[in-house]
């Protein structure tokens, strides 16, 4: 009796033993997962950034993997009323796409052609 209490108890151990095991595997598997697009994102962002900060010209371009679009959004001039005539403004979308996601910002001041 007391040989099978102590192979049940054995099993009982390594049951215990897997689901813990199963359970860190999981997580770890969760978390690499997680770091891995975070850190896909934080590369969108520093290209994105980059783009914006040295104005390029190029409205499509490819970048370490990054697809890069630039597409024109113009904006009408505002009514006046009391005559004056202000010029129509224009801003740039820019976006960053990647295989697993896409980032985009709106900027002003400069051609997207």
């Amino acid at each position: 009796m007391k040989k099978g209490f102590l192979l049940l108890e054995a099993l009982l151990a390594c049951v215990l033993i897997s689901l813990l095991l199963a359970a860190i595997m999981r997580y770890h598997a969760q978390w690499s997962r997680c770091h891995k697009k975070s850190l896909d994102r934080a590369k969108a962002l520093a290209v994105l950034i980059t783009c914006i900060e040295h104005r390029e010209t190029q409205p499509n371009a490819q970048l370490d993997g990054y697809i890069i679009t630039k597409k024109k959004i113009p904006i009408p001039a505002p009514e006046s009323s009391d005559g004056l005539h202000y010029p129509s403004a224009e801003c740039t979308e820019i976006t960053v796409t990647w295989d697993a996601g896409a980032m985009s910002a709106v900027a002003g001041g400069y051609d997207a052609s």
